[in-house]
């Protein structure tokens, strides 16, 4: 029976075939994420599709593949409990998320042992359901706080969303050094706030 209904039968019972076209349809770093993935798979991780990219699970979400401008990236959602002091952050907001960086399918084979070890440890991290410790909540602008209490509907869906889309909302607006900009950039989430959703989704 396969353990993913949608697999590729090229590519194992926990593979997912639309993985294989996801990574058929890649302009850059084919080469490199179709090695990645072959090692995530051979590690025994299911395979599928969440946020539009590869993301490998047992449990709960282990690792994810993506192109960026600057190569592939392997990320792993909880690495910053992980024992490699290389690994990179996304951004200096990032408190879970870590990465390695891959130009060719030499440089994945290269860091296989590496990746190898990395995926052991998030599968006995995920498996012991270790957790980050959830960031204090950034103060609000005061632009926010003055349309939440114009807009109390507004108000209501920005407090029922998850604290980590709270906090990424915030970082956005924020990050607006003018009070224009910052009320700009509330006004535009209205419509993905109302449905729920984040800055990324």
């Amino acid at each position: 029976m396969s353990l993913n209904p949608t697999h590729d039968p090229d590519h194992g019972l926990n593979s997912d075939a639309r993985v294989t076209a996801f990574v058929a349809r890649q302009k850059e770093w084919a080469a490199a994420m179709a090695a990645a993935r072959d090692i995530l798979l051979a590690q025994g991780l299911t395979e599928t599709i969440k946020w539009g990219q590869p993301c490998y699970t047992e449990g709960g979400n282990i690792a994810i593949l993506g192109g960026f401008k600057t190569g592939l990236r392997l990320a792993f959602f909880k690495g910053a409990l992980l024992d490699d002091p290389l690994l990179l952050s996304p951004g200096e907001n990032s408190r879970a998320g870590r990465y390695l960086n891959f130009l060719t399918a030499a440089d994945v084979e290269t860091a296989a042992p590496r990746i190898r070890q990395l995926i052991a440890q998030a599968r006995r991290l995920e498996a012991e359901g270790a957790r980050i410790d959830p960031a204090e909540a950034p103060d609000w602008p005061e632009e926010l706080a003055h349309i939440c209490d114009e807009d109390p509907d507004y108000a209501e869906a920005f407090r029922a969303l998850t604290p980590g889309r709270q906090r990424y909302w915030i970082i956005h607006f924020s990050e607006a050094k003018q009070v224009k900009t910052r009320l700009t950039r509330i006004t535009k989430s209205r419509d993905r706030v109302m449905a729920g959703r984040g800055v990324n989704d």
